[in-house]
């Protein structure tokens, strides 16, 4: 019998799909790596403009009254030094800035999908819960809201 020499063509395929096969494998981790890379850069953007504006607005805080910041369709005029705002139009720019950045804007952070939040003033604290989408394959037919659950992330804060 002749020795054989080289490899046979069934040893070449069984070779490719076992490289293929592992290929696969590191393809699915790099996925998953970039989705929770992801997740960690939206909570990241979540608690940075959270903070900015509960801090922002714990100088507009009233101990005594209960209300919702509602925020406009438009853009608040702009407070300068040139032309000062009253409290409530200081307050409501500051939102209005705010809500530019959080919703995604030109000149904002934009990472978050479907943004949504609800911010509270009770008895002198401040109170602001935040919800967004985790993944945006996820976000057809869900309703957006504060709270979460169904595929969507979010924080709380409340500051005295």
């Amino acid at each position: 019998m002749k020795q054989q020499r080289g490899a046979t063509l069934i040893e070449v395929l069984i070779t490719l799909l076992i490289i293929k096969i592992g290929l696969l494998g590191v393809l699915a981790g790099q996925l998953l790596a970039l989705k929770w890379v992801t997740d960690a850069t939206q909570r990241t953007t979540a608690i940075a403009l959270s903070q900015e504006i509960v801090q922002q607005l714990h100088s507009f805080n009233s101990p005594h009254k209960a209300s919702d910041f509602q925020l406009a369709e438009q853009p608040a005029s702009e407070c300068s030094a040139h032309l000062p705002c009253q409290y409530t139009e200081a307050r409501q720019y500051l939102l209005s800035r705010w809500q530019a950045k959080w919703q995604g804007s030109a000149h904002s952070y934009g990472l978050l999908l479907d943004p949504q939040f609800c911010l509270q003033q009770h008895n002198g604290q401040l109170q602001l819960a935040v919800s967004w989408q985790q993944n945006a394959a996820f976000a057809q037919g869900i309703a957006p809201t504060c709270k979460v659950g169904n595929g969507r992330s979010g924080l709380s804060l409340a500051q005295e």
